[in-house]
């Protein structure tokens, strides 16, 4: 059957699969992140991976579709080392303008070591279903 596709059965059939195939990968990654509380190995992240992590945060969602974050990657390590460096110190460093405000840090790194998996609660110790 040709026509609209939301009207032909076939490719609701697909799009019905393919979208259980994104959840599935979506639910996956979710449910397999880890925090990483470990040490850093001494060496820059690469450029393409700071440009991806940073592509990724700007894909998130913004209220009503504003679109204000700003993102800064620093990696000179003049910067990075002093540890008195920290908040509104960090913003008058990277300029940020008076009429911004600098609002997260994100450190990145390699890990030293693989992330282990912690013990987690089973979701039915969170969630109770009032139905």
């Amino acid at each position: 059957m040709i026509g609209k596709p939301d009207k032909n059965p076939m490719f609701l059939e697909k799009r019905g699969c393919q979208f259980r195939e994104k959840k599935g990968m979506m639910l996956e990654t979710i449910l397999k992140r880890r925090s990483y509380r470990g040490k850093y190995k001494n060496v820059k992240v690469p450029r393409e991976h700071l440009t991806a992590i940073m592509e990724a945060g700007l894909a998130a969602p913004s209220g009503c579709n504003k679109q204000t974050t700003s993102l800064i990657a620093v990696d000179d390590e003049a910067i990075l080392t002093d540890a008195d460096r920290i908040g509104d110190k960090m913003a008058k460093i990277l300029g940020v303008p008076d009429a911004y405000e600098l609002v997260c840090m994100l450190p990145v790194g390699i890990t030293e070591e693989e992330p282990f998996e912690p013990k987690k609660k089973r979701f039915e110790e969170h969630a109770t279903d009032t139905a």
